[in-house]
C-alpha cells in the first residue's frame, strides 16, 4: 500500500494499460490516480466507495472511474475482480479533447439492468482475450478496445462536469487522506489511538472519525490494520524474519491477532502465504 492515496504502484504506461485479470479479495482504501479505470467483478462481490457514495458491486457488475476520481473497495469475503487502468488523453499538443479528469460519470457501477452493460462487458472480455493471447498486434487491439470502452461509457452512462465547489471538496478530502497516510506511515509499528490521529489532523476525534469514514468508506482502524497487513506481507516477501518478529514490527499486539487478521483479510494464513 505504498502511497495508497495517490497510487504510484500498478501504473499504466502511456502506450499500454495496466491489467490484472485476477485480483483476489480486493480491498483498497480510497485513492486516486491519473488513469481511467474499469473493473469487472468476475466472482463474489465488493463495496465500491467513491465520490458519489457507497455501492454494492456483485458478480458481473462493471465499475468505472475517471482520472483523479476518489474511489476504493471494501471486500468482506472472497472475490475475483478484473482491473484495468489506462491513460486516456488526446494526441500530444492537440487541443479540444474532452478532459476526463474534469468530468464524472452519472453512475460508477454498471449492472445488467443498464442498457450499456452488454457492450461494456463485450469490450472487457475482448481486452482480456487480447491481453492473454498476445497475438501479433495485441497492443494496438487492447488500446483500441480500451478507448472504445470509455467512449461507450461516456455516451451510454452520461456524465457531468466537476463543479468548482466539488473540486474544493475533493481537495479537502485529499488533504485529510494525505495527513492520515503520513501519520500511519510514521507510526504503524506501535500502538496508535484515534485521539493521536485526530490531533495530528487538528480535528476532534469524533469529527475525524466521522469524516474519515465518510471519505473512505471504512473506519480509521480498519485502514490502519490493512496498512499493517500490507507491510507484513512485504516483509514476508523480502526477509526471512519469523512471523513473531514481523507481527511485532508491524504493530500487532500478538502473533495470534496477526494470524487471525491476515487470514480474514487475505484468505490464507501468513505461513501459507509465505509457502506459496
Amino acid at each position: 500500500m505504498e502511497n495508497a492515496y495517490f497510487e504510484e504502484v500498478h501504473r499504466a504506461e502511456k502506450g499500454y494499460p495496466y491489467i490484472n485479470p485476477d485480483t483476489g479479495n480486493l480491498s483498497y482504501v480510497v485513492h486516486f490516480h491519473d488513469e481511467a479505470e474499469i473493473d469487472c467483478v468476475r466472482e463474489g462481490e465488493t463495496v465500491v466507495v467513491c465520490e458519489s457514495g457507497s455501492f454494492e458491486a456483485k458478480q458481473g457488475d462493471i465499475c468505472l472511474f475517471m482520472p483523479g476520481e476518489l474511489h476504493g473497495f471494501v471486500s468482506r469475503g472472497e472475490n475475483n475482480i478484473f482491473v484495468m487502468k489506462a491513460v486516456v488523453t488526446g494526441a500530444e499538443g492537440q487541443e479540444g479533447f474532452l478532459d476526463l479528469s474534469k468530468i464524472r460519470l452519472l453512475k460508477n457501477v454498471i449492472t445488467k439492468r443498464d442498457a450499456v452493460y452488454q457492450k461494456l462487458l463485450s469490450y472487457v472480455q475482448d481486452i482480456q482475450t487480447e491481453h492473454a493471447g498476445k497475438k501479433p498486434g495485441f497492443e494496438y487491439a487492447v488500446n483500441a478496445l480500451s478507448l472504445s470502452a470509455f467512449v461507450e461509457a461516456l455516451r451510454g452512462v452520461g456524465f457531468r462536469a466537476v463543479t468548482t465547489k466539488q473540486s474544493a471538496q475533493i481537495a479537502e478530502s485529499m488533504k485529510l487522506l494525505r495527513h492520515a497516510e503520513r501519520f500511519v506511515e510514521q507510526n504503524y509499528m506501535r500502538p496508535v489511538s484515534l485521539e493521536e490521529m485526530a490531533d495530528y489532523c487538528n480535528f476532534s476525534k469524533y469529527y475525524f472519525s466521522h469524516y474519515f469514514k465518510k471519505v473512505t468508506g471504512v473506519s480509521f482502524f480498519y485502514y490502519l490494520t490493512v496498512y499493517r497487513l500490507e507491510r507484513a506481507m512485504g516483509l514476508m516477501k523480502s526477509t526471512n524474519h519469523s512471523m513473531t518478529e514481523i507481527s511485532y514490527q508491524c504493530g500487532f499486539g500478538s502473533t495470534r491477532s496477526f494470524n487471525r487478521l491476515f487470514k480474514k483479510h487475505f484468505g490464507v494464513t501468513p505461513t501459507e502465504f509465505r509457502d506459496q
